[in-house]
């Protein structure tokens, strides 16, 4: 019968078996561990203006995954460490979010706040490759369409600006933060 099936019947050819068996299956639970691990945080976001790519700073999310939830929620707005820089306002640029193949969804709702920052604003620490700000005093929540791409109009004013995006996803909520600086008229 353990021949019809392909089995061995030597010992020693049924230990080899069990050890590739068991290979497989080590390297399959660190597989899904990793890709696990790896889906425990939301999209990234991309704003395009006048030409010009930005990643946003990730200021804050709560994410689910296989693997369980996580969350990091910062004091301040992340953006990057060198501003877009743009001649007129107000202006449209693109938001994007890219999506893993896993995230075949759109987001549920998305918002936008945007205004000015001043050096006084940006929180002194050991960043690296990002700045933080102080959140502002007023916020102004623009409700947006909730889609992976869409175009955004920015109403900036003179100086350094911080945009900043909240989207709420089935699995789980993220704050980004972009950098934009308005030419002085």
């Amino acid at each position: 019968m353990l021949m019809r099936m392909g089995l061995p019947r030597d010992p020693m050819k049924k230990a080899g078996v069990r050890a590739i068996a068991a290979l497989a299956l080590v390297v399959g639970v660190a597989a899904l561990y990793w890709w696990s691990d790896a889906d425990v945080k939301p999209p990234s976001a991309t704003l395009v203006v006048d030409g010009q790519e930005q990643m946003g700073g990730l200021s804050g999310y709560t994410w689910s995954g296989l693997s369980g939830g996580r969350g990091n929620d910062l004091a301040g707005i992340v953006t990057p460490l060198e501003p877009l820089k743009v001649a007129v306002s107000p202006l449209i640029g693109e938001l994007r979010f890219s999506l893993q193949v896993w995230l075949k969804q759109s987001p549920q709702e998305v918002f936008m706040d945007l205004g000015p920052v001043t050096p006084d604003d940006e929180l002194e620490g050991a960043w690296t490759n990002v700045r933080i700000w102080q959140s502002p005093r007023r916020v102004e929540w623009q409700e947006l369409l909730p889609a992976r791409r869409q175009q955004v109009e920015l109403a900036l004013e003179p100086g350094l600006n911080v945009v900043r995006i909240f989207v709420r996803w089935g699995r789980g909520d993220a704050s980004y933060g972009f950098l934009v600086e308005m030419a002085e008229a």
